[in-house]
């Protein structure tokens, strides 16, 4: 590794990685080197063990400032949605996506959950 770039995990920053590498001297902020990788979906488990356990930690500690206002944003949307059917995305139901036009169902998540999941998206694309 040069000393012009700072360790990589997984094709992007390490969170912290770059801060570490600037406050221990291995690394100026002028000499960092960022790799623009693209990013890959989230994979559905890691979205829905993501957003479970994001929903658990809310009930004990305070989640982080803006996780919590993505979430509360989400449901906001979610709230007036012809699919929601009391708290979850419902299967039974049919909607147009809002880019596409095509007619899609409910993807059958519990919504407070899934709205804690930075990865997940609406099955409509409203969010």
């Amino acid at each position: 590794m040069s000393r012009k770039e700072t360790k990589i995990y997984k094709n992007v920053w390490k969170p912290g990685a770059e801060d570490a590498a600037k406050k221990f001297g291995f690394v100026s902020p002028e000499e960092i080197v960022r790799k623009n990788v693209p990013s890959k979906p989230t994979p559905l488990i890691e979205q829905i063990l993501t957003g479970w356990g994001n929903y658990v930690k809310s009930h004990f500690v305070e989640l982080e400032p803006d996780l919590k206002a993505e979430g509360q944003r989400r449901l906001e949307i979610c709230d007036p949605c012809d699919m929601r059917d009391r708290g979850t995305c419902s299967t039974a139901r049919r909607g147009k996506h809002v880019v596409t036009g095509k007619e899609m169902k409910g993807c059958g998540c519990r919504l407070a959950a899934k709205a804690l999941s930075p990865g997940s998206h609406c099955p409509l694309g409203k969010w």
